[in-house]
C-alpha cells in the first residue's frame, strides 16, 4: 500500500482515539475551552517540530494570508462546532456528520479546483462514505448503553454543528491549504500556523 494511503489511515486512527478521548474533556470544560487549551498544546508541538526539521524555511509571507483563513475557517470554527457537536451528542453521532467532509471535498475539488475524477474514484468516495456512516448510525445494539450516547440539549442541533464541522474542514483544511502543499510549503509547518491562528482567536475572542 502506497504511503500516501497508510498516512491517511493514521490520520483516520487519530481523529477515531481522539473523538473518544475528548469526549469527557469537551463536557467538563466547554467545547471552546478546551478546543483553546487542545490548540495551544498543538501549535507548539508543530512549531517546534517544524523548527527542528526546517520545514519553517519553506514559509514566506505571501502565503501566510491564505494559512490564515484556512486556520480559522478549518480550525477555529470547524473544530469548534466539532467538539460543540461531540460533547452534545457524542463520538458516534458526531462522527456520522463528519463524515460528510469527504463527499464535501470532493465537490468543491470539482467545483473551484477544476480536479477531473473518474467514475470509479467517485463511487469509492460514495461507497466509503456510505459505509462510514451506516456502520456508525447502525452499529449500537439496542440493549447497549453508555454515557457516550446520552444527548445533551437538542439532537438536530447538535448534529448540524457536526456538519458545519465538516464543511469547514473540507474548506479550510484541503481547500485553502492543499494548493500551498503542491508550492512546496511544509505541510508541518503550514498547520502550525493555521493551528497558532486559530488558537490565536480562540484566546481573542473567548478569553
Amino acid at each position: 500500500m502506497p504511503i500516501y494511503e497508510l498516512a491517511a489511515l493514521g490520520a483516520s486512527l487519530c481523529f477515531a482515539v481522539a473523538g473518544l478521548l475528548a469526549v469527557e474533556p469537551s463536557r467538563a470544560l466547554g467545547a471552546i475551552h478546551f478546543n483553546r487549551i487542545r490548540m495551544l498544546v498543538i501549535s507548539i508541538l508543530l512549531l517546534t517540530v517544524s523548527l527542528l526539521s526546517g520545514g519553517i524555511n519553506t514559509l514566506s509571507m505571501d502565503v501566510f494570508p491564505v494559512l490564515a483563513i484556512s486556520g480559522l475557517v478549518g480550525i477555529f470554527l470547524g473544530d469548534t462546532f466539532l467538539f460543540a457537536g461531540l460533547r452534545r451528542v457524542g463520538p458516534r453521532r458526531d462522527a456520522v456528520m463528519v463524515a460528510f467532509n469527504a463527499p464535501l471535498t470532493v465537490i468543491a475539488g470539482i467545483l473551484f479546483l477544476d480536479e477531473a475524477l473518474s467514475f470509479l474514484v467517485f463511487l469509492g468516495c460514495v461507497l466509503v462514505t456510505s459505509g462510514v456512516m451506516i456502520a456508525v448510525a447502525y452499529g449500537r445494539r439496542s440493549s447497549t448503553s453508555s454515557h457516550w450516547e446520552a444527548v445533551h440539549g437538542p439532537l438536530p442541533l447538535g448534529l448540524l454543528f457536526g456538519f458545519v464541522a465538516a464543511a469547514g474542514q473540507a474548506g479550510g483544511g484541503i481547500l485553502l491549504s492543499r494548493p500551498l502543499m503542491e508550492q512546496g510549503v511544509d505541510p508541518i509547518a503550514g498547520s502550525a500556523v493555521r493551528v497558532a491562528i486559530a488558537a490565536l482567536a480562540l484566546f481573542m475572542i473567548y478569553g
